[in-house]
């Protein structure tokens, strides 16, 4: 290292570079290359993130207030399918179903990018969604499902 740095000095003040030769080099650290931006990967490991959001049907019920059955309400929610894709919208990577007591899910993805569809969405068609997944992140994503009950 001071070798390096006598060499770095001889050729700012002469103005002319000598090169300097270690003949006994002592062991030191060893340098560490400099990491790539983004997620990195080794073979047998994959890197995960989460897909998490509130999701939301409604309404359950044609009068307010409404008094549907937590088992009603689970029927509602088991019939509405969150479904990711891989980008080309036709590989089928996983199918969950939201929690219907607390209205919310969450998923564990691969990084990468994917495509988030509803089946039995509700009203008109679901439109589908584009999500990144980043490594060791959880990416919110929302869904609010129009029954069209009114």
């Amino acid at each position: 290292m001071k070798n390096i740095l006598i060499a770095t000095i001889a050729c700012i003040v002469f103005s002319g570079c000598v090169n300097v030769t270690n003949v006994n080099p002592t062991p030191g650290p060893t340098s560490t290359p400099l990491a790539t931006p983004g997620p990195t990967s080794t073979p047998g490991v994959t890197l995960n993130g989460f897909l998490e959001g509130k999701f939301t049907i409604g309404p359950l019920c044609p009068v307010e207030p409404c008094n549907i059955s937590a088992e009603n309400k689970k029927q509602a929610y088991d019939a509405r399918k969150i479904q990711i894709f891989m980008p080309d919208g036709k590989t089928l990577v996983t199918e969950e179903v939201a929690d219907s007591q607390t209205e919310t899910y969450r998923i564990k993805l691969a990084v990468g990018r994917y495509l988030l569809k509803v089946t039995n969405a509700g009203i008109g068609d679901f439109t589908p969604r584009e999500v990144i997944i980043e490594a060791n992140k959880t990416t919110v994503l929302n869904l609010d499902i129009d029954t069209g009950i009114r």
